[in-house]
């Protein structure tokens, strides 16, 4: 009878990860999807929210992609989203490796998102639509509408979900 032969674990190794973290993420993966979003979303009435001065702050549109993937895989936590970005693949390459802090990640939700998280969404509201991920079954004549009373939804969940403060519940 021959031994058992097992592949070698090896904690000590120096590279955990592939060099490029995308090469394991499949092309059709969602965290792509929001990635090509936020990418092509206008941010310049969060990036006006922002003061010069003091150290160099981490880049809005990172931070925003990470935000949206964790609203999208209910990561509501500020704590648990900077977990997620030193555990989960996705989030590393989101963030481009980049690991800011629960409470950076919760004062850019609270001081920076806060006054534009409306017009966010609704931009990627929009950006889906086009892309063919949303459809709106109404003539061209009906979509504003329907966008505008989508909009009004949209309003709603991100009081509840970015406005409201830690422990209160909607209603």
């Amino acid at each position: 009878m021959s031994k058992v032969q097992f592949k070698s674990c090896n904690h000590g190794q120096t590279v955990l990860f592939p060099s490029r973290l995308d090469e394991r993420i499949p092309q059709d993966s969602p965290v792509r999807l929001i990635n090509r979003i936020v990418e092509g979303l206008d941010l310049r009435q969060l990036i006006a929210t922002y003061e010069s001065g003091g150290t160099t702050p981490y880049n809005p549109r990172m931070l925003l992609k990470v935000v949206f993937y964790a609203c999208m895989n209910n990561i509501c936590s500020c704590r648990r989203i900077a977990s997620a970005m030193e555990r989960d693949i996705h989030y590393m390459w989101l963030s481009g490796g980049q690991y800011p802090s629960f409470s950076t990640i919760n004062r850019f939700r609270s001081k920076h998102i806060k006054e534009c998280v409306n017009h966010l969404f609704v931009q990627v509201v929009e950006v889906l639509a086009e892309m063919g991920q949303v459809a709106f079954l109404t003539s061209n004549s009906g979509l504003n509408k329907k966008i505008k009373r989508l909009s009004g939804k949209i309003c709603t969940l991100t009081h509840v979900m970015f406005l409201l403060p830690a422990g209160q519940s909607y209603r």
